[in-house]
């Protein structure tokens, strides 16, 4: 599960102020435990993208910034859980969205990609 902690850390404050001490204190130890095991899979990662779809890529990468733009896409680095909720949500982008970098990112979604594939043969 992809987590950005930042907006992750300011709903579990607005729950917290709803719940009790034991609740919200349970809530951030949870919060906290997610991040040490998705930092495992942190990674680095840049994508082409189509223009239209930009703002929702800049959202869901962590520390993400366009890198370069032309008329109908841009390339934009940030960091992502590189899981298969990372993967399904890049498949449900279709042809409007690249992994151009890291290699073993691009290849592993080749991977992912085609078991989903060979499930229609």
């Amino acid at each position: 599960m992809f987590c950005y902690y930042p907006k992750a850390q300011k709903l579990v404050d607005k729950l917290a102020r709803l719940a009790s001490r034991y609740q919200a204190e349970t809530l951030r130890e949870n919060l906290k435990a997610q991040k040490y095991d998705d930092a495992e899979l942190l990674c680095p990662v840049e994508l082409r993208c189509s223009n239209e779809i930009v703002p929702v890529v800049l959202e869901y990468l962590a520390d993400s910034k366009v890198k370069k733009s032309k008329e109908e896409t841009s390339v934009i680095e940030g960091t992502a859980v590189v899981d298969q909720a990372f993967y399904g949500w890049m498949f449900g982008f279709g042809n409007k969205v690249k992994v151009t970098e890291p290699a073993n990112v691009k290849k592993d979604f080749v991977k992912y990609c085609k078991k989903v594939l060979n499930q229609y043969k």
